[in-house]
């Protein structure tokens, strides 16, 4: 992921580090800090899709692009099978 969001054009002080905990201070510790962002690959199941579908029904799709814009947004689903 660093290397990709160099390519993109984020800052080259700007690092990816992989996180083996979000409970045991020891593992915790060893995320360099200031942390900015934290990117999550969480298996979806049926029930949790049905929820975000219904969440996302009342939001309007994001169409900003940008310099100006405030944030970055990826959306990204992979469906096994």
């Amino acid at each position: 992921m660093t290397d990709l969001a160099h390519r993109l054009g984020a800052s080259k002080r700007l690092r990816f580090h992989d996180v083996y905990s979000l409970t045991e201070p020891e593992l915790l510790a060893l995320i360099p800090r200031p942390v900015y962002a934290l990117l999550a690959t969480i298996p979806m199941t049926e029930a949790w899709k049905r929820n975000r579908d219904e969440e996302d029904a009342q939001l309007r799709w994001y169409t900003g692009a940008g310099p100006k814009e405030p944030v970055i947004w990826f959306q990204q689903t992979v469906i096994d099978g």
